[in-house]
């Protein structure tokens, strides 16, 4: 059955409003370029004592055999919170920035099973497909223009939720892969993974940078992607730092070619390169 023109109107504004539209649209995306995708996922907040709901959660990979038999597979999981915001984000930018804070590389959430060389190995392949080493700056903080005195900052929110979706989902990724490979240690003997668990936040709406020239006006750019360090601690979530980026809705097909995607290319190449016999190999982490 049909419903009215009226009724379908007043439902699209209300999607739209609700970033509901928004979610659809990045789903999409990923499904467009080969991603598994999904949306509504759950994860426990241990902070909150309670079950809460992601937004999207994407996987893509790749394989390739290994000299020896098994294969060499390599993953990327997005772990998405997508906002629709009718105010432009203002990112205020750092920059330049120190060396340690552009080489992102293991500070990311990862695991791996029988790495055929040191982790340190893959640093340099990790560092230079990261978008923080792409842009040459990250993002300190973001201001909602506009944004009614006393409302809720919704970026934080999503950064927030984002970073404890991913930690989760990595903690309970690697308590299942442990005890799978202590319940069957020859079903992991030729196989070599690498899993990185990437938060990333998805705004419907506009970006905008902010710095200051050398005499201290104010400098605006419309941009499409930011990189950030985000730092979260509580009682139960104790990591320096999150590595979560920032991308328009607009922006989401570019950032997937230019940045995961080649990422994975890259460290399955870099993997294969290393490939030798694997008859002597290292625990999950």
């Amino acid at each position: 059955m049909t419903i009215s023109k009226d009724l379908a109107e007043n439902l699209r504004q209300d999607l739209e409003k609700s970033g509901f539209h928004a979610e659809m649209l990045a789903i999409q995306t990923f499904l467009r370029h080969g991603w598994d995708c999904r949306g509504s996922f759950g994860f426990f907040d241990r902070e909150a004592n309670q079950s809460r709901e992601g937004d999207l959660l994407a996987i893509a990979g790749r394989a390739e055999l290994c000299k020896h038999g098994g294969l060499i597979k390599c993953w990327i999981e997005i772990i998405g919170q997508v906002k629709h915001s009718a105010v432009p984000w203002i990112v205020f930018r750092q920059e330049p920035i120190r060396l340690a804070d552009s080489m992102e590389a293991w500070d990311n959430l990862t695991h791996h099973i029988n790495l055929p060389c040191p982790p340190r190995a893959l640093t340099d392949t990790l560092n230079s497909t990261s978008l923080i080493h792409g842009l040459g700056w990250t993002g300190r903080s973001i201001h909602e223009a506009f944004r009614a005195r006393g409302t809720p900052t919704g970026w934080y929110n999503a950064f927030v939720s984002a970073a404890k979706a991913a930690y989760e989902l990595h903690r309970s990724r690697t308590r299942f892969w442990n005890r799978l490979r202590d319940e069957a240690p020859e079903a992991f003997a030729k196989c070599i993974e690498l899993t990185i668990f990437k938060p990333l936040v998805i705004l419907d709406g506009i970006l905008v940078s902010a710095t200051i020239d050398s005499t201290g006006a104010l400098q605006f750019e419309e941009i499409e992607r930011a990189a950030f360090r985000f730092e979260y601690k509580s009682t139960v979530y104790s990591r320096d730092h999150y590595c979560i980026d920032l991308v328009t809705l607009a922006g989401l097909d570019r950032y997937l070619v230019e940045f995961p995607e080649k990422r994975l290319q890259a460290l399955t190449k870099a993997i294969v390169s290393h490939d030798v016999d694997l008859r002597e190999h290292a625990p999950i982490e």
